[in-house]
C-alpha cells in the first residue's frame, strides 16, 4: 500500500475530538509526511537524462520491377510496390509507427493495441509487418501519405489520444505535428551503421541507409509516400 494513502487512510479514535489526542495524531501525521517527502527522490528533468537513441531503415521494392531503394529516394513509387520497416530503439522506450493513409485517416502498424500491444520497446532490432514479409503499397491521394516513427521515454499523449479515438481533426492535427518535428530533426545516415539490403530478382542486394537520430525528449522520424 502507498504509505501516504496508509497514514491518511487511519481509522479515527473515539474521544480524540478533545484533550491530547488530536494534536498529538496531527503532529504525528505531520512528522510522517515530512520524513517521506525526505526520503522521496528529487524530480529529474528530461534535459537531464542521456539522449534517447533511434535508428530506422525503410527499403522499398517497385512494382514495375526496378532497382529497389530507399522510401525517401525517389519523389513517387509505382502502385504494387512493396515496402518493409525495420527499427531500433537503444534503450527501452515507448515506440509507435504510424501510417497515415490521407490527412484524416491513421493506421497504426505499431502498436496494434487491439493485439495487446502498447508500444513498449526493448533495445534490439524490429521488423514490420515481420522478417520476410513485406507491405503491399496501392495509390494514394494528391496530398499522399505519411509514415511517422516516434520514440520516446514515455508514451506520447497525443498519439496515444488519437490511436483511441482517431476523430479526423485530430488525425490531421497529429500528422501535421509529426510533420514539422520530422523535419526539424537531422536524418543523415550514421557512419557505420548497419545497413539494410533487399534482394533484386537478379540475385543482388541493395543496400538502403540506416538512419540515426538522438534527443533528450523524444525522436520522431517521418517519410512522405506518393504512390502513382
Amino acid at each position: 500500500m502507498d504509505p501516504v494513502r496508509k497514514l491518511t487512510s487511519l481509522p479515527r479514535r473515539r474521544g480524540s475530538d478533545h484533550g491530547w489526542g488530536a494534536p498529538l495524531l496531527a503532529a504525528g501525521l505531520l512528522l510522517q509526511a515530512a520524513v517521506l517527502v525526505g526520503f522521496a527522490e528529487p524530480e529529474v528533468s528530461v534535459d537531464d537524462l542521456p539522449p534517447v537513441s533511434f535508428g530506422a531503415a525503410v527499403v522499398i521494392e517497385p512494382g514495375d520491377g526496378t532497382e529497389p531503394g530507399e522510401l525517401g529516394s525517389r519523389a513517387s513509387w509505382p502502385a504494387d510496390s512493396r515496402l518493409q520497416i525495420t527499427f531500433r530503439p537503444g534503450q527501452e522506450a515507448w515506440t509507435a509507427v504510424l501510417w497515415f493513409d490521407g490527412p484524416d485517416t491513421v493506421v497504426p502498424l505499431y502498436p496494434r493495441m487491439a493485439a495487446g500491444e502498447w508500444g513498449t520497446t526493448r533495445a534490439g532490432l524490429y521488423v514490420l509487418p515481420s522478417d520476410g514479409a513485406y507491405l503491399r503499397l496501392t495509390r494514394t491521394s494528391a496530398e499522399g501519405d505519411l509514415l511517422a516513427i516516434i520514440d520516446s521515454r514515455e508514451p506520447d499523449p497525443e498519439v496515444v489520444d488519437v490511436l483511441m479515438n482517431p476523430r479526423p481533426g485530430a488525425v490531421r492535427a497529429l500528422r501535421e505535428r509529426l510533420t514539422r518535428e520530422g523535419a526539424s530533426r537531422n536524418r543523415s545516415a550514421s557512419s557505420g551503421a548497419t545497413e539494410r539490403f533487399l534482394p533484386t530478382a537478379d540475385g543482388r542486394a541493395v543496400a538502403v541507409p540506416w538512419r540515426e537520430q538522438y534527443g533528450t525528449g523524444s525522436v520522431v522520424m517521418t517519410w512522405e509516400v506518393h504512390v502513382e
